[in-house]
């Protein structure tokens, strides 16, 4: 009992939250709802996706331009999304497609069934045994720099474009026209989104094809370098149909443009 009338006796002691959420007043909203009741949480996401106004497009790469490269394995699918800018400290987002992984180099040889070139080896002379030996002679003002002998040591680099170009030339190809960008913020007046997304799905799925798009609102109770912030959000399944229908869905549900997600058919 004394549990309980403590919790009602710090609620009642923070800002009502209905006040924060009319005047936008989001940073404090959203610790207040995630510090509250499932009730609260729900209200907070509600006036911020209200807000945001999110717009979302997804589109299928037409087989044509990829045909040849990728022999059938996998589709390929773009995911835009794009926010309002809210008073909040930041906003996160992700895509997620079943049956699909984003576009990587990994992803893209799978598709084209090409090996990817091994790491490099390259020699260098920054490395802790270097680090230790010139701390030394800094101590000794140089007097054992006479005494010393620098080592290089060998170390795994990544693949040039060269190597990529030689061994996965079709996988190249499409690296240079597929690189998702993720997401950015928009920076106008306070926070929003601005993502893009590739997803490689495969081609022949035994079940339909759902889009997961996660959003989270977050403030900082403190300073950015907060670890104890405060988090709102939610994920929003989409149905896409089956994969051999993508293209027809896909364009019946979202057209040439960008769709108000609180507009879409989902589950």
């Amino acid at each position: 009992m004394r549990a309980a009338l403590a919790v009602l006796a710090l609620a009642a002691c923070g800002p009502p939250l209905a006040p924060l959420l009319e005047h936008r007043h989001y940073r404090e909203a959203i610790c207040a709802g995630a510090d509250g009741f499932a009730g609260d949480r729900a209200a907070v996401r509600r006036a911020l996706a209200a807000n945001a106004e999110a717009q979302l497009h997804v589109e299928m790469v037409p087989v044509a331009s990829v045909a040849e490269l990728v022999t059938g394995r996998v589709r390929f699918a773009r995911v835009r999304l794009q926010t309002n800018a809210l008073p909040v400290d930041n906003m996160q987002a992700s895509a997620a497609i079943s049956h699909g992984a984003h576009v990587d180099w990994r992803v893209l040889a799978a598709a084209t069934g090409e090996q990817l070139p091994p790491n490099r080896i390259a020699y260098t002379y920054l490395n802790g045994n270097t680090m230790l030996k010139g701390l030394a002679a800094m101590l000794t003002f140089g007097a054992s720099l006479p005494f010393t002998r620098f080592e290089q040591r060998a170390v795994e680099v990544a693949p040039t474009p060269t190597d990529y170009l030689a061994i996965a030339p079709h996988a190249t190809a499409l690296h240079a026209v597929m690189t998702e960008r993720g997401c950015g913020d928009v920076g106008l007046a306070g926070t929003g989104l601005s993502c893009e997304w590739l997803v490689a799905i495969d081609a022949a799925p035994a079940d339909d094809i759902v889009l997961d798009l996660a959003v989270d609102y977050v403030a900082h109770r403190h300073d950015p370098d907060d670890r104890d912030a405060c988090r709102v959000g939610d994920t929003i399944r989409i149905p896409l149909g089956r994969a051999g229908e993508l293209d027809a869905t896909t364009a019946r549900m979202f057209g040439p443009r960008a769709r108000r997600i609180d507009g879409l058919d989902r589950r």
